[in-house]
């Protein structure tokens, strides 16, 4: 019977509506700027840790990052590896700025050979390299809804 009630209420209103001819209407409006995306080159060419075995040292090895993107923004980064088989990072997080659509960061890869495996493959090294907030950009959050 509710259901009734509530399903002749909206027949009543849309008829009282399209009776009136009135339309509602709203605008949003968006303003926004295009920046450049961040683009990240990896340099791996000098990594060379050598006869790696058990019980062996190795030095840190550099990797340089070089990034593109938008002059006089801030960036953040993070290296990350997703098994422990041995591959350990050093200065893996950071921020940054972009100075004339480049800059660059170096991340360390090191060995700790207590725990290397036979095969490493399983270990994926990932730098990820995001804007920490856009210039000029407002957030705002939105109220939680009332409860009812």
């Amino acid at each position: 019977m509710k259901k009734l009630l509530l399903a002749a209420a909206i027949l009543v209103l849309s008829a009282t509506a399209m009776a009136t001819g009135e339309t509602a209407s709203d605008t949003l409006t968006v303003s926004g700027n295009y920046i450049i995306p961040i683009t990240v080159d990896l340099n791996t060419a000098s990594l060379d840790f050598k006869d790696v075995f058990v019980g062996s040292e190795a030095d840190v090895q550099t990797v340089t990052a070089n990034l593109t993107g938008e002059t006089g923004e801030t960036f953040a980064y993070n290296v990350t590896t997703t098994a422990d088989r041995g591959v350990k990072l050093t200065d893996a997080t950071g921020n940054g700025t972009i100075a004339e659509g480049v800059a660059t960061f170096n991340f360390g890869i090191d060995m700790d050979h207590s725990k290397l495996y036979d095969d490493v493959s399983g270990q994926v090294v990932t730098v990820t390299v995001n804007y920490n907030a856009i210039d000029d950009t407002v957030v705002v959050t939105a109220p939680a809804p009332a409860q009812g």
